[in-house]
């Protein structure tokens, strides 16, 4: 990801980026690596393909105060687990 932020594009770009120090007789077995990643990457909507390259998604920031209110949640949903002993499939019968 980072060297697709950087500018880098296709798979023998990002091989030259990010493999300075491997032989580049083994560049063609990286470049087969990079692919890969990339398909993972483009699998999981992080980056996208355009013509013969790759380029990152962009995507909506979650703004500051959801984050709060998200880990707040998560916190107090926790607390309720600890007090109730719930588990995901129903009470504990104690």
């Amino acid at each position: 990801m980072q060297a697709i932020s950087n500018g880098a594009a296709t798979a023998r770009q990002i091989v030259a980026l990010v493999y300075t120090d491997v032989s580049p007789k083994a560049h063609a077995m990286a470049e087969r690596a990079v692919v890969a990643h990339l398909e993972k990457l483009e699998a999981d909507q992080l980056i996208k393909r355009e013509g013969e390259g790759w380029t990152a998604v962009d995507r909506p920031t979650v703004p500051w105060s959801f984050r709060i209110f998200t880990r707040k949640s998560i916190k107090i949903a926790s607390t309720c687990l600890q007090v109730f002993r719930v588990r995901p499939l129903g009470f504990v019968a104690r």
